[in-house]
């Protein structure tokens, strides 16, 4: 009973096991007979590799038995890479490696054979469960009576081998029912693997928590980092497109800053161009090139204030819409020495332009005329013409303001007529019916010249003016550049006529005309602002 164990069965104990060598299944083989147990052969055993089986085959087998009798399993049941130890917290790790050599599948990394596995086992420390199992090799051999049993339980509680204890006091249960020596065990044992079982729930537990929170840390560090990388290439992509976007406005607009310099500068060798061809600088004087043969005068009119509008105590004939008197500035300007006459008229209807006033024949005015004022043109007909000029030259013509009409026809003196505060008379200007007619522009020159030298800006005709009339425009008016009301039903005409008398002739006074009037007696004068 308390002898030595003795391991019987190393693989070759039982009758001979019918295995099949390579190939045998698909009858390319064939059917040989092999020595041993099946459950402990060594894996080069049981597959046939080896026809002249080395001492560690035996090892192996000898690995599985040790096994066994440490955990009272079966090794083929067991979790690959957990060893006793970890069944069996009393058990070294270097008997866990041992038997992990013995029972390795390669024969080359078991001991050779039963001598180096013996040094092997001697060299485990000295609470080696081996030499208690080889003292109590099994439960059923070890237990010889009741009081023996009892002891082993007991150190079995104390080690806390549970199940070991649970199966050897099973046993004793059977042999002796009901003994009451038995309960206290049975108590201590059900509550150690209640206990046990707790603690490996806990112990399952806390690993599937920490797994989960481990899952979860990684599934949120992934999440994070794909957050993270898309939120990179997120930011990778905007910050190309927005290079993208502001490569392709700066192209866009070095292209468009090119293409205007490039407008800019044909625009200016073309206005250089215009006024080679059609402009002619002499002193104060400038003059527009129409046709081969016709010039069109203009003089300067120097930047400054003036007086506008009447004072009634300096002139009686003095209007209620020519006050209040006003002081007003303008910059320099070029107006049209004498009003637009016949031939130069003519040049604009030649080149489809224009329509030819009422009476001339084939487009043309009449000959003895062309040097007389044009009449029977509404406002519309004189912007045309200023508006071709302005094509022709490249220049800004246009009609003359109401305010700069009245300082290049008084200068900045209140004079009352452009040639001063004289009365006029035949030898002055055309009025009156004095010549029941237009007359030659510039016949009544120099003595009715204006301070700038412009002709005929008394009598001979009234001339359209850009400005809407409003009788009362001068009591709000601004002081600088008066554009004149932003709307109304007629435009303001200046000058007076033929047939007016001495008071319509003022270069204070100011008349109106619907747009669309065409008059024998109302023609227009032009201003020039030289780019």
């Amino acid at each position: 009973m308390y002898g030595v164990a003795k391991v019987a069965d190393l693989g070759l104990a039982q009758p001979a096991s019918v295995i099949q060598v390579s190939g045998a299944s698909s009858g390319g083989g064939e059917w040989q007979t092999q020595p041993g147990t099946p459950a402990y052969m060594s894996p080069e055993q049981d597959n046939g590799r080896l026809h002249h089986l080395p001492p560690s085959s035996d090892i192996y087998a000898l690995g599985l038995i040790i096994f066994e009798m440490l955990t009272r399993r079966s090794y083929k049941n067991q979790i690959p890479g957990t060893f006793v130890s970890k069944l069996r917290p009393e058990v070294p790790v270097t008997l866990d490696d041992l038997l992990a050599q013995m029972l390795s599948e390669d024969p080359r990394q078991r001991p050779w054979d039963g001598e180096a596995a013996e040094k092997a086992i001697a060299a485990v420390p000295e609470h080696n469960p081996m030499a208690a199992l080889i003292e109590v090799p099994s439960i059923s051999a070890s237990i010889g009576n009741l009081e023996e049993g009892l002891k082993a339980i007991k150190d079995m509680i104390a080690a806390e081998t549970w199940q070991m204890a649970a199966e050897t006091l099973s046993e004793l249960e059977a042999d002796y029912p009901h003994n009451y020596r038995l309960r206290l065990p049975r108590m201590q044992i059900d509550q150690g693997l209640k206990a046990q079982h707790e603690a490996e729930e806990k112990t399952q537990r806390e690993a599937v928590a920490k797994a989960k929170r481990e899952a979860e840390e990684k599934a949120k560090r992934e999440a994070e980092e794909k957050a993270k990388r898309e939120a990179e290439e997120k930011a990778r992509h905007e910050a190309e497109e927005k290079t993208q976007r502001e490569a392709a406005a700066k192209a866009k607009r070095e292209a468009e800053e090119k293409a205007r310099h490039a407008a800019e500068e044909k625009a200016q060798r073309e206005a250089e161009e215009k006024k080679r061809r059609f402009l002619r600088y002499a002193g104060d004087r400038i003059f527009i090139r129409l046709d081969q043969v016709q010039e069109m005068e203009f003089v300067r009119i120097p930047a400054g204030e003036f007086w506008m509008g009447s004072d009634k105590k300096k002139d009686k004939s003095a209007g209620s819409n020519e006050q209040p008197q006003h002081r007003v500035a303008l910059p320099e300007y070029w107006m049209g020495r004498t009003p637009v006459n016949n031939a130069q008229f003519a040049a604009f209807v030649q080149t489809g332009g224009g329509q030819a006033p009422s009476g001339w024949q084939n487009n043309l005015p009449p000959a003895d005329k062309l040097d007389h004022p044009v009449v029977g043109v509404s406002w519309a007909d004189a912007a045309a013409y200023c508006a071709w000029l302005s094509q022709l030259t490249g220049q800004k013509v246009g009609l003359p303001t109401e305010a700069e009409w009245e300082k290049a026809a008084r200068g900045a003196d209140e004079r009352i007529y452009p040639w001063g505060g004289q009365a006029p008379d035949s030898s002055r200007c055309n009025f009156n019916l004095n010549v029941k007619g237009t007359t030659p522009v510039g016949q009544y020159s120099p003595l009715g010249d204006s301070p700038y030298g412009c002709v005929d800006m008394a009598g001979n005709v009234w001339e359209w003016c850009a400005d809407w009339f409003d009788a009362g425009y001068y009591a709000g008016s601004p002081a600088t550049s008066p554009p004149g009301p932003a709307k109304g039903q007629y435009r303001v005409t200046r000058g007076g006529s033929w047939l007016n008398e001495s008071r319509y002739v003022r270069a204070a006074f100011r008349y109106r005309s619907a747009p669309g009037y065409l008059s024998h007696y109302q023609g227009f004068r032009c201003r020039l602002s030289p780019l």
